[in-house]
């Protein structure tokens, strides 16, 4: 049954988060390479192998028709992921980027507590070394790749092990709690209370609920700009728009204007020949005319049919 949920979830990842999510199954064989027992070793090779077969049959139809349907597109998005490798795409960086964002990620007392937790875990009988082993090797392969082999340096590209290194977070935590309690230094019932009090410190300090609420201040102008601007999205006359394609929304809020309107919005607009055989291929166009350091260029400004939005956007 776990077999069968592993490769329907790593599946669906793929499709979601594209190819680290394959790392399950490195993490999968390679605690299998360490467990002991021929027998036992090859009925669980088989569950690795049908739960890759599930994972294939999940994420590999996709792939297969927008290969055939959009051979073009799908040929420029797998090269896009390629171009991560060996360029760096607006998150440059170096080597050790990625670890030096932990403390960005998770704060510096977790970052602690992960690497402590990393160097006890092997002091704690109840815990199967194999799985340790594999887990902490996922987390290595993960960082290793993406710190030594790939050019863009994105926070996000990590993310896939994070929950892992939540584990080995809470070991860190939980076992200098449980040698004071031995050494009764501290007594042993308040053992849990302790841990929740931990639990509940560490919860503040990386979620900044104070940063949270000085960022909803009403006071605030960045989220008052944001507002604003949802607030012209979603009184834009869709009956107007609704053949038009937008130009020169703001950065990323084009994905806020398609959110609130059934339209498709671009956060920029195209030179002028690309605009021209656009339109020839039947295409409309709208534009945003008041859009802070985004002027409209003379060919779109006077152009009769490029109809021009007057609303300020902030």
């Amino acid at each position: 049954m776990w077999a069968i949920l592993v490769g329907i979830f790593v599946g669906l990842a793929i499709l979601t988060k594209w190819l680290t999510a394959l790392l399950v199954f490195g993490g999968w064989g390679l605690f299998l390479l360490l467990e002991g027992g021929v027998l036992k070793k090859r009925i669980f090779w088989g569950h690795l192998l049908m739960a890759t077969g599930i994972t294939a049959l999940i994420a590999m139809p996709w792939q297969l028709y927008i290969l055939h349907a959009f051979p073009l597109e799908s040929t420029i998005a797998f090269g896009h992921h390629v171009r991560h490798i060996k360029e760096d795409l607006g998150h440059p960086g170096t080597g050790m980027t990625h670890l030096e964002n932990l403390s960005f990620l998770y704060h510096d007392v977790l970052t602690v507590a992960c690497i402590l937790g990393c160097l006890s875990i092997f002091s704690i009988r109840k815990i199967c070394h194999t799985w340790t082993i594999s887990t902490l090797a996922m987390i290595v392969v993960l960082y290793g790749f993406f710190s030594l082999f790939v050019r863009t340096k994105m926070p996000a590209l990590v993310l896939p092990v994070a929950s892992l290194l939540f584990i080995f977070m809470a070991i860190g935590l939980y076992l200098p709690v449980e040698a004071l309690s031995r050494g009764q230094f501290i007594p042993h019932k308040i053992r849990t209370y302790l841990l929740s009090v931990i639990v509940l410190l560490m919860g503040y300090i990386t979620l900044k609920p104070s940063v949270i609420i000085t960022y909803r201040n009403i006071d605030n102008a960045y989220r008052n700009e944001r507002i604003h601007n949802a607030q012209v999205y979603k009184r834009l006359p869709y009956e107007i728009l609704k053949d038009r394609i937008i130009l020169n929304c703001r950065g990323l809020e084009n994905v806020d204007l398609m959110f609130y309107q059934d339209l498709n919005a671009y956060h920029w607009f195209p030179e002028e020949h690309i605009l021209d055989s656009l339109k020839q291929k039947g295409y409309r166009f709208a534009a945003f005319q008041n859009v802070p350091g985004q002027g409209l260029p003379a060919y779109i400004l006077e152009d009769p049919d490029i109809l021009l939005i007057p609303d300020e956007i902030r």
